[in-house]
């Protein structure tokens, strides 16, 4: 079976890192043949499934484009995603998020089309209300395009079926596996944080519209550390509102405690996370956070790292139940958040959470998730 992931994001974003190849890398284990199609600067490194950028990215994280730039770089962008998939000769095509240009490329295709979503594109993302329209109705014909529909979190797997209920929709989390790896970064030693002192790491985007609330963290940070006088604050990856987020903490008591990684290679992650004393997933009540899956949530549970996030979505159901009462904070009392995580830098959080932790990963790894992922794909292509 050839399948191609058709997508409109840059190699390097959290998507396609985090999802896109490691299903496309459990569908090449099980012996079929995988490409992922895609927008943006070609990337000198090697991945296990190939990458062919076919056109620019819609948008440039590091600024924003002029209304004519944007029109040109979404319709050079559509034709090459087109062009490079009429190269092709798939069995299948997955549909990396219902998003305009790729769309484009598969309505009129008479093969199977499998949509797969992690996000409520709707709200995800700074549109106007036009935009938000055009998305919907982008969404929608997905949808209906799709012979099946793939959703990372309950959330959206409850949404999908209301909307179509003749279409079969799965459930298929985002996984997780032990990465072993020599690419680190000393964290104490590049930030001068002393053996005695506590890291709180967040690893992930800084784009607050999509759900990461890192400047949350920072609105508490004064109460935090009246507890905490030698806690140290770790922001590992960058993102839309990077500057926004520094200029937050640089006004900030203690500022010199605060930390920016910038982008890291992602087989860092796990090592990244053991040398940090809790791990932080700050979300709000949102729905675009409730569509999410978490993966600091499941980076926690594989390093046995606490981890502080909200008591909504899909964390409910990948943290152990015993740590609930105190790593699920209340979304609608900041005061809540920063309770939680004084108690999770305690000796008793952290021997908690690791016991608890020890085998609970284990039903989250990718090769779990894509045995059923592939079974999904073998069942359609017949």
């Amino acid at each position: 079976m050839r399948v191609i992931f058709l997508a409109t994001l840059p190699p390097q974003s959290s998507t396609i890192l985090g999802r896109t190849l490691p299903l496309a890398n459990e569908l090449q284990r099980h012996g079929h043949q995988v490409q992922i199609i895609t927008l943006g600067e070609q990337q000198k490194e090697k991945y296990n499934v190939p990458i062919i950028c076919a056109g620019p990215s819609f948008r440039n994280s590091s600024k924003k484009p002029s209304k004519f730039s944007l029109i040109g770089r979404y319709f050079r962008g559509k034709n090459g995603l087109i062009s490079a998939l009429h190269t092709q000769n798939p069995d299948i095509v997955v549909l990396v998020k219902p998003h305009p240009q790729n769309y484009a490329a598969v309505k009129n295709l008479d093969i199977p089309v499998v949509l797969d979503t992690d996000d409520d594109e709707v709200y995800a993302s700074r549109l106007s209300f036009l935009e938000q329209k055009f998305m919907q109705k982008t969404e929608n014909d997905s949808a209906n395009k799709s012979k099946l529909i793939l959703c990372c979190s309950q959330f959206l797997e409850e949404k999908y079926s209301t909307l179509f209920p003749n279409k079969q929709v799965e459930f298929i989390p985002n996984g997780i596996s032990k990465i072993k790896t020599e690419k680190n970064i000393n964290l104490r030693e590049k930030f001068s944080i002393t053996t005695d002192d506590q890291i709180m790491l967040y690893i992930g985007a800084l784009a607050i519209s999509s759900g990461h609330r890192i400047d949350l963290v920072l609105s508490a940070w004064k109460e935090i550390i009246k507890e905490n006088p030698t806690l140290h604050l770790v922001i590992a990856g960058d993102g839309i509102d990077e500057q926004k987020i520094r200029k937050q903490a640089a006004g900030l008591p203690e500022s010199d405690r605060i930390h920016f990684l910038g982008r890291f290679d992602n087989e860092m992650s796990q090592n990244l996370a053991l040398q940090a004393n809790m791990l932080i997933d700050p979300i709000d009540n949102s729905q675009v956070s409730r569509a999410k899956s978490s993966s600091r949530a499941l980076l926690g549970l594989i390093t046995g790292v606490p981890v502080v996030s909200g008591n909504i979505g899909i964390r409910k159901n990948i943290l152990p139940y015993k740590v609930q009462n105190w790593a699920l904070y209340d979304t609608q009392d900041i005061n809540s958040m920063t309770n939680s995580i004084k108690y999770s830098l305690t000796k008793v959080a952290s021997e908690q959470f690791k016991k608890e932790a020890e085998d609970a990963w284990k039903q989250w790894t990718w090769e779990q998730i894509g045995a059923k992922f592939n079974s999904l794909l073998e069942n359609i292509s017949q």
